[in-house]
């Protein structure tokens, strides 16, 4: 098994990988579908990613004992750091009230296809989707802390940071 410090990111960034194997492995092959290296025998290697996408990852362990394998699909998820398609400006986007308590409020100029919330982590802890130029997410449930909010409108994807108190 393996964990990554983050699942999320832009374009360029790096991701941490943290091998979980039991049994005390002695090899380590791992492949990196769009990251660079493309493979690593590193026990924690660290892998930059350069194309928004959605990437695999696998991993395979050897022991005196033989080994084992594991792949997650889709489970680097890399966006744009700059979306220039149509007429698009991320200024456009309105999100409100920042700081969030129980709601936020999000309006476009045009209609928001989806929307993902994620935790530091990577981690999705809420989607939403929809067709509509105004969203109102509800947002009391999720702990106090720094959050990431993805917003897709047709082609166009764009990440921005909120806070919730």
């Amino acid at each position: 098994n393996f964990t990554a410090d983050t699942t999320v990111i832009v374009e360029g960034d790096t991701v941490h990988f943290t091998d979980l194997s039991e049994n005390n492995p002695t090899g380590w092959e791992w492949g990196f579908e769009g990251g660079t290296p493309e493979t690593s025998t590193e026990q924690n290697p660290t892998i930059k990613y350069e194309v928004p996408g959605d990437y695999d990852v696998n991993l395979i362990v050897v022991n005196a004992y033989g080994s084992d394998t594991i792949l997650k699909d889709d489970f680097i998820h890399v966006d744009s750091l700059t979306t220039n398609v149509g007429t698009y400006n991320s200024t456009d986007i309105i999100i409100y009230p920042v700081p969030a308590k129980d709601k936020l409020f999000i309006s476009y100029n045009d209609n928001i296809q989806s929307v993902h919330i994620f935790n530091n982590s990577g981690r999705v802890l809420k989607k939403q989707k929809c067709n509509s130029k105004q969203i109102e997410l509800k947002i009391a449930n999720l702990p106090d802390g720094i959050y990431f909010i993805r917003l897709q409108t047709g082609n166009e994807i764009t990440i921005k940071k909120i806070i919730k108190l």
